[in-house]
């Protein structure tokens, strides 16, 4: 894993995976992620949310995804 990486994402070689169950796996406490004065290393809501390239609003939640 590279540092800094964030704390929705595991990097493998050139292979990223991120997303919501990446980071419940991750964390300690995964109700965390729930709680909207969760401490900020359990990172931010919008870290896993889909934007609409349009206009820019929340269109979906980014549940798992994998980049090469």
């Amino acid at each position: 894993m590279r540092q800094g990486a964030e704390a929705n994402e595991i990097v493998s070689g050139n292979i990223t995976y991120s997303g919501i169950a990446v980071e419940a796996v991750k964390v300690d406490n995964p109700l965390q992620l729930l709680n909207p004065a969760a401490p900020p290393e359990y990172g931010s809501p919008e870290d896993n949310v889909v934007l609409d390239p349009i206009n820019g609003k929340v269109s979906g939640l980014n549940i798992f995804s994998i980049q090469f």
